[in-house]
């Protein structure tokens, strides 16, 4: 007789560690042996990847029965923070996925509290280093990033079709701090690239695809854009990631994770924030900061 697998829970809000997870889940078959629940983006791509596999109702609901809690780190709202606080008060282990580089401690942390996990996944030897220095007495486990590796191989088979243009592709995101100035930073990051693109020397007639990121609404960059609508730019919301990526010489965000996606698949990737916001954080030596190149003319 076949022995079941253990029943864990999964819970994510944010794009950036739902696409790690359920690539994660997928690579080793586990969909059967999880019980989820989503919202916001990772529940899109939860159902995109899984569609007949059901979603539970509520937190209670998804950890019953658990062996363990593995959950993202996001942002976007505190599902996550919560779930940790739950699962720790019914004995359950938990398990937290950090999936970039930057406020590992704020990740853990809402309205003056802190609710750390007994372990922390990491997908990378730059993020295992961060985390061991910021997380002395939690578990640190080193884990295979499936994501970027399915991510890498479907645009290199993309651009195995013809007839593939050359653009560039910029990434946008919510910046989540405030810098010195009236807009927000990632308006801010976006006026200061085109003030400064004849710099880098990209062809006058490139195409510029803005692609919103999935957390923000579609429409939020329309007006900012009517003004560069003379500079070929358009905001694509009906291509994937991986679509838009393989017809981009030049790749340009804040400090986007698909960023790292694009220098793996050797695009030119260029840093936007401008000269007053804080020191970029991706520590990936290749990305190639504006503002150094502006200075230097």
């Amino acid at each position: 007789m076949k022995i079941k697998q253990p029943i864990f829970s999964l819970v994510c809000h944010d794009a950036g560690a739902a696409n790690i997870l359920i690539a994660f889940i997928k690579q080793k078959k586990l969909v059967n042996s999880v019980q989820c629940y989503l919202e916001g983006p990772a529940k899109k791509i939860w159902q995109k990847t899984f569609p007949r596999h059901k979603i539970c109702e509520n937190l209670e609901e998804c950890l019953v029965d658990a062996s363990f809690l593995l959950a993202g780190t996001g942002w976007a709202s505190d599902l996550e923070f919560n779930a940790i606080s739950i699962a720790s008060q019914k004995g359950i282990k938990t398990v937290s996925a950090i999936d970039h580089w930057v406020n590992y401690c704020e990740r853990f942390e809402r309205d003056g509290l802190r609710r750390y996990p007994d372990e922390i996944w990491v997908f990378d030897e730059c993020a295992l280093k961060l985390a061991v220095q910021q997380f002395p007495d939690i578990t640190i486990k080193l884990k295979v990033n499936y994501y970027l590796e399915n991510a890498v191989d479907g645009v290199h088979r993309l651009r195995n079709t013809k007839n593939m243009s050359i653009n560039l592709l910029y990434l946008l995101e919510p910046i989540r701090m405030s810098w010195p100035k009236s807009k927000l930073g990632e308006f801010e990051a976006l006026d200061y690239f085109f003030l400064n693109l004849k710099s880098l020397n990209i062809p006058s007639n490139t195409k510029i695809i803005l692609r919103p990121h999935p957390s923000e609404d579609p429409k939020k960059y329309v007006e900012w854009a009517k003004p560069y609508l003379t500079h070929n730019v358009v905001i694509d919301t009906s291509h994937t990631l991986e679509e838009l990526l393989a017809c981009a010489k030049w790749v340009v965000g804040c400090e986007s994770y698909s960023m790292v996606i694009a220098l793996s698949l050797g695009a030119e990737v260029y840093c936007s924030l401008p000269p007053w916001a804080p020191p970029p954080r991706l520590p990936f030596g290749k990305i190639i900061r504006i503002s150094q190149i502006a200075e230097a003319i």
